[in-house]
């Protein structure tokens, strides 16, 4: 825990400022950094080189049902931390490189990624990247690739990854891109890692992004059409289509940066791999809700911070385009979800996307899709708090499937979609699309003032708990501004849920259901009267 709280100081504050003060403000790289740098990736390399092998040879007490830190049974979250900090570290120094350096480390990622027998410059480069992994030679005196023979799993493709995803262009390894990227996805799909996969996914991603559009039609489409696809569809295994999706879902937030015309073909073989536990034998909500999960990176705002220091490229207004297109899909499969088109477990696949979807935009984008928004926040309540209240009361899976541990995936977007109604009671327009839904308004509302046993299961523990009251309360005070006529069914309801609260073990959610009940308290006088 120590050594990744260093390694997260060193990624998130001392690279960062290394880095705005070399090279923002326009200082050059001497000899002397650049031998520094040389030392700093060979180190780095060592170190991702013994904190893999050190969790390969690991034996854990992980989750069976795949909701283990690296996605695995029996792997270490310190060890994920780590591996993702040491990454980033790489990343940031290849930044503070020089042109002819990053070029060197480019062609030697080519060749450590791809084992190239015959690459006489990349095998040259390659101790730039493995240090003293890489000291045996050939018999012509070149480097020999039998230093890589104990380097262990995913190790080419994560080092490959973090050296070639901040490269402001792909020049230096033009004649290799189409291999390259099939030897990233390779490497994607035969991981059994969900986390290293998706950092994996992350630098596919990121090559794809800065390819030139001739090589989108030739390499990257039938890339994902015949390769990526495939695998999806014979894929058996749970944590297999996980991974699948969100390599897809990498590749298409990365298209959709360059409003590339067929990002819809990706989003709609998306959705229908999301939604395909409608048809026949129902999946898992844990699964559904993975997917989901993995379905949101293509348009959440989680990761602009990484593409954007990583040099992706991007054209104006790309995620207002991709919004509008994904927007209506979405709601269209949500709505045959309310029709009972959909399980219950595929609605809750939809809701990790819906979520970060509705929340990456302006506020008043959302105003053309008010009546559907409102829809979707208010039914997806009492949905998510039947799950999670099933996963905390059973023997570990509920009928759905769904694990107490995986939990987590359901307090998330419920306390984003409470976020997200408190501000719909806010804008008038929204605010009268609720009163279409005011009766599951209030049921579900209420309900989440109970919740906390619920919660108890889930990773946020007591916190997520008083979040969710929270916000319940904040909306349940926003709900008593409707007409009259449509909240005075449920006032003596109400009032008697929040009286409740008022002995709550929590000095917060007394006060917040005090203010609560003192608005409603006004508003009955106001029927008196």
């Amino acid at each position: 825990a120590t050594f990744s709280s260093i390694m997260s100081k060193v990624t998130t504050q001392i690279m960062p400022h290394v880095y705005r003060c070399r090279v923002q403000s326009g200082l050059g790289i001497s000899p002397s950094s650049a031998s520094s740098h040389s030392q700093i990736m060979k180190n780095l390399s060592t170190l991702l080189k013994q904190i893999l092998l050190a969790d390969d040879g690991q034996d854990g007490d992980g989750d069976d049902d795949g909701s283990g830190d690296w996605g695995t049974t029996g792997e270490r979250k310190v060890g994920h931390a780590s591996v993702l900090h040491v990454l980033r570290c790489v990343s940031y120094t290849i930044l503070l490189c020089g042109e002819d350096m990053q070029r060197a480390y480019a062609k030697a990622a080519v060749h450590l990624l791809l084992q190239e027998e015959g690459d006489e410059d990349g095998a040259a480069g390659l101790p730039l990247l493995l240090g003293g992994a890489e000291k045996e030679r050939g018999a012509g005196g070149s480097p020999s690739l039998s230093g890589m023979s104990g380097l262990p799993e995913d190790f080419r493709c994560l080092l490959a990854g973090a050296v070639l995803n901040p490269l402001k262009s792909l020049e230096a390894i033009q004649e290799s891109v189409e291999d390259v990227l099939h030897a990233m996805l390779e490497g994607i799909i035969t991981s059994g890692r969900l986390a290293l996969a998706g950092e994996m996914s992350a630098s596919l991603a990121g090559l794809v992004n800065k390819v030139d559009r001739a090589q989108l039609d030739a390499v990257v489409m039938p890339l994902v059409t015949e390769v990526l696809w495939s695998h999806l569809a014979s894929c058996e295994e749970e944590g297999g289509l996980v991974i699948g999706l969100t390599a897809q879902a990498w590749i298409a937030r990365a298209l959709a940066m360059k409003k590339y015309a067929k990002v819809d073909q990706l989003l709609d073989g998306m959705l229908s791999l999301l939604c395909e536990g409608s048809q026949g034998e129902e999946r898992s909500a844990s699964l559904c809700a993975r997917l989901g999960e993995a379905f949101a990176v293509t348009i959440s705002t989680e990761q602009d911070r990484v593409t954007d220091m990583w040099h992706w490229k991007a054209k104006l207004l790309w995620r207002q385009k991709l919004f509008t297109s994904l927007c209506t899909k979405v709601l269209a499969e949500l709505r045959r979800g309310r029709e009972g088109r959909h399980g219950p477990a595929v609605v809750l696949g939809l809701h990790q996307v819906f979520s970060p979807l509705i929340t990456s935009v302006h506020f008043s984008i959302l105003r053309p899709y008010a009546r559907d928004i409102v829809a979707n926040l208010v039914h997806s309540i009492p949905l998510f708090l039947a799950l999670l209240r099933e996963g905390k009361d059973g023997d570990g899976h509920d009928g759905l499937g769904f694990s107490k541990q995986a939990s987590s995936l359901v307090g998330k977007p419920l306390c984003t979609n409470l976020a997200l109604l408190k501000q719909a009671l806010g804008e008038e327009e929204m605010k009268k699309a609720v009163q279409d839904h005011v009766k599951e308004a209030v049921e579900g509302l209420t309900g989440a003032l109970v919740s906390e046993a619920a919660m108890a299961g889930g990773a946020g523990g007591e916190a997520e708990s008083l979040r969710l009251k929270r916000s319940a309360l904040e909306c349940l005070a926003l709900l008593k501004n409707l007409p009259h006529y449509a909240i005075h069914p449920y006032f003596h309801f109400v009032r008697r849920k929040l009286q409740t609260c008022l002995d709550d073990a929590t000095r917060e959610v007394r006060l917040q259901a005090g203010r609560t009940l003192r608005a409603w308290t006004a508003e009955a006088n106001t029927f008196v009267s």
